[in-house]
């Protein structure tokens, strides 16, 4: 099908100057105008029959509708109206899709009206038979209903669409969320094993510096001890000084019958004891060497019984 590419006024100039009818295919670009067009004005019978006519189609929302609409109610889709050039009355509406057979009918009829003067209603409802309005309002009820049915289906498509993309940000959202709440464990762990291990060192240092501290005290008093011992054999000897040989010899004997003392090294009769809390803190206490490990449960029960009332004592070195 050839449609004419110029305006409704050119349009018509056209159609006077030859004497046919012009015909306006108004479509909305659904199925049924889809089935209009390529059934019906593409089929090569009616081809034929148009090549005398001028036909003019009308895309949904161009500027040539819109002025159309302004001198012509448009009330379903697809519709085809043939009009007389001369006055611009309506000869015929076709309504919905038909087949090539009745547009070709209709048509010629249309054609005869024009070229034998017949009475061209504005409204051509009066020239059609009642079997004729019963099929037309057939097709106009049928082409409202599926118009409907597309537009339930085309917002049934939306509702959808948007549906998939709530539970695609949906998921997203509880992705991130998990990815972050790792992130947080993983960082939380790290601090607590930094800090376990840094009260472990802690731990560590303070008992070596103990134990140094200890032998630095028992070697003080152990040199303070010889010191004292040697003063005082000294000042014995002094005390002792010999008049003779045989009492030289006696005070020789006698010194040499008494063995020489060793110094003792002192015993420390306490112990420090340091205690490590599950929070990471620690606390610190001095014990008897008479104590016995009941009172040492004893003293961390009174000390953090309260917050840990079911707690187990743990050497780990």
């Amino acid at each position: 099908m050839e449609w004419y590419k110029g305006s409704i006024a050119e349009a018509i100039a056209s159609c006077k100057s030859r004497n046919c009818l012009f015909v306006v295919f108004v479509e909305d670009g659904g199925e049924l105008s889809v089935k209009m067009t390529e059934g019906v004005w593409n089929s090569s019978g009616l081809r034929t029959v148009m090549g005398g006519h001028i036909a003019l189609k009308l895309a949904p929302g161009s500027v040539t509708l819109t002025q159309f609409t302004q001198l012509y109610q448009v009330s379903s889709f697809p519709s085809t109206f043939i009009i007389n050039p001369f006055g611009g009355r309506v000869l015929d509406i076709i309504v919905g899709p038909v087949s090539p057979q009745e547009c070709h009918q209709r048509l010629t009829a249309a054609y005869q009206k024009l070229t034998c003067g017949g009475p061209a209603s504005a409204d051509p409802a009066h020239s059609l038979t009642k079997e004729e309005k019963v099929a037309k309002a057939k097709a106009l009820i049928a082409a409202q209903s599926q118009k409907r049915v597309e537009e339930t289906k085309q917002k049934e498509r939306h509702a959808e669409l948007d549906r998939r993309e709530a539970a695609r940000s949906v998921q997203e959202f509880k992705v991130k969320q998990k990815e972050q709440a790792a992130a947080k464990q993983m960082e939380d762990w790290q601090k607590e094993k930094q800090e376990a291990a840094k009260a472990k060192e802690d731990i560590r240092r303070k008992i070596v510096q103990d134990r140094e501290d200890k032998k630095r005290r028992h070697e003080q008093a152990a040199a303070k001890k010889v010191g004292e011992s040697i003063m005082e054999n000294e000042v014995m000897q002094a005390k002792n000084v010999p008049t003779s040989e045989g009492s030289v010899a006696g005070s020789a004997a006698v010194a040499s019958s008494r063995p020489m003392e060793q110094p003792q090294k002192p015993v420390s009769d306490e112990a420090c004891i340091q205690f490590r809390l599950p929070d990471g803190s620690s606390i610190a206490q001095t014990f008897s060497s008479a104590a016995t490990v009941q009172t040492i449960i004893d003293f961390v029960s009174q000390s953090v019984g309260r917050q840990w009332p079911h707690f187990k004592l743990v050497v780990s070195y």
